[in-house]
C-alpha cells in the first residue's frame, strides 16, 4: 500500500497482492528468529570454530581469540538451547564435555 502511494508520484503502478505480503510477513518471522539466535559478537565465531569437527571447551577457547571462559560458557549454553550445538558430557573425573555443530555426525 505504502509502496503504491510512493510510486503514484512517479506515475508507476505495481500491484501488490495481499497473498504476497502475507507470505513475506510469515517469512520475516523466521528470519528474525534466526538473527536472534545468532546475534552477538561471539556466536558465529564459535560455530565457525566447531565447523572443523568435535572440540572441547578449551579448544574452542583457544580458537576464538579474546573470549573469556565465562562468556564462552554462556554462549555455548545459548547455542545449545537454540539447537545449534550438540553438547556431549561423559561420565569421567573430571567430567569430559565435547561440543559439535548440531546435525554433524560424530565419527568414533
Amino acid at each position: 500500500m505504502l509502496l503504491n502511494n510512493l510510486l503514484k508520484d512517479c506515475n508507476v503502478q505495481i500491484p501488490i497482492h495481499n497473498t504476497c505480503f502475507s507470505f513475506w510477513q510469515k517469512n520475516m518471522f523466521s528470519i528474525k528468529d534466526a538473527l536472534e539466535a545468532l546475534e552477538g559478537r561471539w556466536k558465529l565465531l564459535i560455530l565457525f570454530s566447531l565447523s572443523s569437527g568435535l572440540k572441547r571447551f578449551k579448544q574452542i577457547s583457544k580458537k576464538v581469540n579474546g573470549i573469556t571462559d565465562k562468556i564462552l560458557s554462556k554462549e555455548l549454553k545459548t547455542l545449545e538451547v537454540n539447537k545449534l550445538v550438540n553438547r556431549d558430557v561423559y561420565d569421567t573425573f573430571p567430567p569430559t564435555v565435547e561440543y559439535l555443530n548440531y546435525g554433524t555426525r560424530k565419527i568414533p
